[in-house]
C-alpha cells in the first residue's frame, strides 16, 4: 500500500544486520540458524522467517615427501608425495601442480624431477566445493655433465677415446670402462678392451661428483666390441687321423682356418686329416660385417705314434725269452686307455693264424696248438686310445727258434 519494510537479520554468533541483502561469513562449520524479522514501516506489523544453513568444514591441505629428511636432494630423483590433508567427506578432489610441467589428480603421486627449484602446489577440494591450497618448494642439486666417444663400435684390440663435456658443479669424476679398469679426473682418456675377451658389449660409466652436497651423477653409453666369438674346440679327440673343430659365430663375414698348414675357408666346422704325431697349431681368423678381425690360436697335442713299437722278430721256443709277439709301449706316454682293436697274423699263403684271441699277451707263435715253423709272417694291427683309432699298422715279423 505504498509503505516499505524494515529488516533485521540474526545470524547468531556471526552477527546481526539491518541490510536488505547482507553478506555474511560463517566462521564455524555445522548447522547455522538464520532468522529474519521484517516490519512494515507504516503499520508496525511484523513477519518472521527462519532457516538452517549447513556450513561445510573447510579442508586443511598438507602433504609430505620421502625427501623431507634430506639435507640435499640430488637430481635426477623420483619424489614420492603423500597427502596428509585434514578433510571430511567423500569424493575428494586432488589437484597437484609440480612446477615442472607435470600434474596429477591422484592422492599420492610419484614424480621425477631434474635439477632446479620447483614450487609444488596441492589444491584439495571437497564434494561441496570447499577447498584449500598449500605450496612447498623443493630444490634439486648436483653435478652435471656427459661424455662422448669417438666411436660406438670397435674391433677387438682397437683404441677408443672418451671425452667429458658440459661439466657443471663438478668437483671430481671417475671413468669406469666396464671391464675392471677405472681412471680418475682425466679427459680425454683412451682405453683398449682386451682383444681376447669373449664379451662383445661393455657399458662404460662416467661418475660425476659434487663434494659440497655429496651428490653423484652416473652417465653411461653402451659400446659394442665386435660381435664375433672366435673360440673353438676339437670334437673328435686329440689323435692322429681325421680331426674336426667346432665354433659358433654371430654373422661372420669371412672364416679362415689354418690347421697344421692346411687352409680352409668358409666353414665353422672343418674336418681335416692329420698325419702329425706330435702337436699341431690351429689358427682361426674371423671377420665381421664391420671389418673387425679376430684371431684365435690353439695348440692341439697329438699322441706320438713313435711311442708304440712293433717288434720284427720273436722266438716261441719255450725258453721264455722273447716268447710272444705284441706291440710295445710305455703306459706313462699315453693319457688315455690304449686298446688293441684288431690283431691278425697270416702265413705266406694268406692263411689266418691269429685273430686277436689274447690282446693282453699277443700272438704266442702257435697255430692250432702247435708252434709255427721259423718263417716270415705278415701282421695287421689297429690300436685305439680312448676309442680314438690310430692309423692301422701292417708289417712282417720273423719267427726264429
Amino acid at each position: 500500500g505504498g509503505s516499505f519494510l524494515n529488516y533485521q537479520w540474526d545470524f547468531g554468533a556471526n552477527g546481526i544486520s539491518n541490510e536488505n541483502t547482507p553478506t555474511i561469513t560463517f566462521t564455524e562449520a555445522g548447522e547455522q540458524l538464520v532468522t529474519l524479522v521484517f516490519t512494515e514501516d507504516a503499520t508496525g506489523c511484523q513477519g518472521y522467517l527462519d532457516t538452517l544453513i549447513e556450513v561445510l568444514p573447510t579442508p586443511d591441505a598438507d602433504f609430505i615427501t620421502d625427501q623431507d629428511d634430506s639435507e640435499f636432494i640430488c637430481f635426477p630423483e623420483q619424489i614420492s608425495f603423500t597427502n596428509t590433508s585434514l578433510v571430511e567427506g567423500e569424493n575428494i578432489v586432488y589437484a597437484w601442480d609440480f612446477g615442472n610441467g607435470a600434474m596429477s589428480d591422484i592422492e599420492n603421486p610419484v614424480i621425477p624431477f631434474d635439477k632446479g627449484s620447483y614450487d609444488v602446489e596441492l589444491i584439495i577440494r571437497t564434494e561441496g566445493g570447499c577447498s584449500d591450497t598449500i605450496i612447498q618448494n623443493y630444490m634439486l642439486v648436483g653435478p652435471e655433465g656427459s661424455f662422448t666417444v669417438d666411436k660406438e663400435n670397435i674391433c677387438p684390440g682397437e683404441e677408443i677415446t672418451f671425452t667429458l663435456v658440459n661439466g657443471v658443479d663438478l668437483s671430481s669424476y671417475t671413468w669406469d670402462f666396464g671391464d675392471g679398469v677405472q681412471v680418475d679426473n682425466q679427459s680425454p682418456v683412451t682405453h683398449t678392451y682386451d682383444p681376447q675377451s669373449s664379451v662383445n658389449m661393455f657399458t662404460p660409466t662416467l661418475i660425476l661428483r659434487s663434494d659440497d652436497n655429496g651428490c653423484e651423477l652416473i652417465q653411461n653409453i653402451p659400446i659394442n666390441v665386435s660381435s664375433i666369438n672366435a673360440d673353438f674346440t676339437d670334437t673328435t679327440g686329440n689323435c692322429p687321423g681325421e680331426i674336426s673343430f667346432l665354433s659358433g659365430f654371430v654373422n661372420p663375414q669371412t672364416i679362415e682356418w689354418n690347421i697344421d698348414g692346411q687352409i680352409i675357408n668358409g666353414t665353422s666346422n672343418p674336418s681335416v686329416a692329420i698325419t702329425s704325431n706330435d702337436s699341431i697349431e690351429v689358427m682361426l681368423n674371423v671377420t665381421d660385417a664391420n671389418g673387425c678381425k679376430v684371431t684365435r690360436t690353439r695348440y692341439v697335442t697329438i699322441p706320438a705314434l713313435s711311442l708304440i713299437e712293433y717288434p720284427n722278430v720273436f722266438s716261441p721256443n719255450g725258453d721264455a725269452v722273447n716268447p710272444t709277439f705284441n706291440i710295445v709301449y710305455d703306459e706313462n706316454d699315453f693319457a688315455g686307455e690304449l686298446n688293441i682293436v684288431e690283431f691278425q697274423v697270416y702265413n705266406r699263403w694268406g692263411e689266418l693264424l691269429y685273430n686277436n684271441e689274447n690282446p693282453e699277451i699277443g700272438w704266442d707263435g702257435t697255430y692250432k696248438g702247435d708252434i709255427v715253423p721259423p718263417d716270415i709272417y705278415a701282421y695287421y694291427i689297429e690300436v685305439s686310445i680312448d676309442g680314438c683309432s690310430l692309423p692301422k699298422k701292417k708289417g712282417n715279423v720273423t719267427v726264429i727258434k
